[in-house]
């Protein structure tokens, strides 16, 4: 295992969290100050980006471990 697959492995899981942290931090927004005038759609939003951060977590542990 390389040092590189362990740096892009740890991207990538940073890079998960970030996204989930920006996730919360939208739902939240919207739970307090949304009205009638919010996308209905901001529920796929959040959704799509809760699953950005599952896979980008999941592939950084799979990079840093090289489970393939």
């Amino acid at each position: 295992m390389g040092i590189w697959a362990i740096v892009i492995g740890l991207v990538l899981i940073a890079l998960g969290g970030f996204e989930l942290f920006s996730v919360v931090r939208a739902y939240k927004t919207t739970k307090t100050s949304g009205n009638k005038s919010t996308s209905p759609f901001i529920a796929y939003g959040l959704w799509t980006g809760i699953v950005i951060a599952f896979f980008l977590a999941v592939a950084g542990i799979v990079t840093m471990t090289q489970f393939y």
